[in-house]
């Protein structure tokens, strides 16, 4: 089995309006197999700040700071959101590309080039 095959047929995940992360597994003839509320992956600019950066990155923290400060002073920042490493980390582990980008990475030597190249 090829890597895009490994990451196309293992599972399909919906974001829905209503706050609610579906994930469907696309052999199951899609029956709902667990939900998340979006809320644990999500986070918009006025929820975040600098004390943040380990959950949705120094970029995205940086933005919900700005976006929280600036706005109070009348400057108009474009409101926005983060996705968490949560969410990152829940992805990885539910569809099965954990292992698999693990297994690609074990034995990583970053100084051979060749290698590198290969992977």
């Amino acid at each position: 089995m090829s890597f895009r095959d490994f990451l196309l047929g293992k599972t399909l995940w919906l974001w829905v309006k209503c706050g609610i992360i579906y994930k469907l597994n696309i052999y199951s003839k899609f029956k709902i197999r667990n939900y998340i509320p979006m809320s644990r992956f999500i986070k918009f600019f006025h929820e975040i700040g600098i004390k943040d950066v380990p959950k949705v990155g120094g970029k995205n923290a940086s933005l919900g700071e700005m976006y929280q400060k600036l706005t109070k002073q009348g400057i108009h920042v474009p409101n926005g959101f983060a996705t968490t490493a949560e969410a990152y980390n829940y992805f990885l582990s539910g569809s099965g590309l954990k292992a698999g980008l693990q297994g690609v990475l074990k034995g990583l030597d970053t100084h051979n080039v060749t290698d590198l190249a290969k992977r």
